[in-house]
């Protein structure tokens, strides 16, 4: 049961991965499916930590179910992480 909860819901430690320097939930920076050679000249943003900028990437994907009539659908979850990008 512990495990089917924490394959399908966020735990805590997911949770936490997804909070931002100032404890606010970070957006999630979209680029599983992404690849676009614009990306490269990014407009510039001010970091939100003393040396650089934190943000939280989308690791993984929830996977896709079809829906039956008068049936539920499987509850899948996705994996966020991290970066830290140093300035300076």
């Amino acid at each position: 049961m512990a495990t089917e909860l924490s394959t399908k819901f966020l735990t805590l430690s997911d949770w936490a991965k997804r909070i931002d320097p100032d404890g606010g939930i970070a957006p999630v920076v979209e680029l599983l499916a992404e690849t676009n050679p614009l990306l490269m000249d990014a407009h510039m943003m001010e970091g939100n930590l003393p040396t650089g900028h934190r943000s939280t990437q989308r690791t993984t994907q929830p996977s896709g179910t079809w829906r039956m009539l008068n049936q539920g659908v499987a509850e899948t979850k996705s994996t966020t992480r991290q970066v830290d990008d140093s300035a300076g």
